[in-house]
């Protein structure tokens, strides 16, 4: 900030002498630029390289220096955004779109995010559901079981105990020790002659 500021007035006394007393910094021992500019374009590298985290580290610094500009939480959002952090995008976003009300783009942008979210969550859902009614039936087929098989491949167990599924057995396939595939049904099933 105070290389900005003596960027933009080079008399400015004020900042060179809290340079030189809080960072033993001399007139003559630093650089003076346009700190605006070049954390602008070093974040304008780190995003397009793919280097999402450093790119978002530069953005919070050119925030200290424009507040006010869209743009930045536009890309602050979209750092976030292809992190996985779709949350804190949708927030950035709405930054950037009240600073820019007529931005159709971040208009387009949230929505998609939105429904994206509501995607997941129910992809999520589905996932959750799934995950029960396997560990249900794993529940059900781990009491008391009969081994079938013995297969050298899963294809193969797999196979026999699709099968098994067709007659109405609720059948299981398991990795031995030894690399093989065990196929089991429960007892109850065996002696019901399923």
């Amino acid at each position: 900030l105070l290389i900005q500021i003596i960027f933009l007035d080079r008399r400015n006394v004020q900042a060179k002498k809290l340079l030189e007393f809080s960072m033993g910094l001399k007139t003559g021992t630093y650089k003076v630029e346009n700190m605006e500019n070049k954390y602008w374009d070093m974040s304008s590298t780190h995003f397009y390289g793919g280097n999402y985290e450093l790119a978002l580290e530069d953005l919070k610094l050119y925030n200290l220096l424009d507040k006010d500009n869209p743009q930045t939480y536009e890309r602050i959002g979209s750092c976030y955004y292809m992190m996985g952090d779709k949350k804190n995008a949708i927030e950035n976003w709405n930054t950037s779109l009240f600073l820019d009300p007529d931005s159709q783009t971040i208009k387009a942008a949230i929505e998609r995010t939105k429904q994206l979210m509501e995607e997941e969550k129910d992809a999520n859902k589905e996932r959750k559901k799934q995950r029960e009614d396997r560990q249900k039936q794993a529940g059900a087929i781990s009491g008391d079981t009969q081994l079938l098989g013995v297969f050298p491949s899963q294809s193969k167990a797999y196979a026999y105990a699709q099968k098994l599924r067709e007659q109405g057995m609720t059948a299981s396939v398991e990795e031995t020790d030894g690399g093989k595939w065990a196929v089991k049904v429960p007892k109850s099933q065996i002696k019901k002659g399923q």
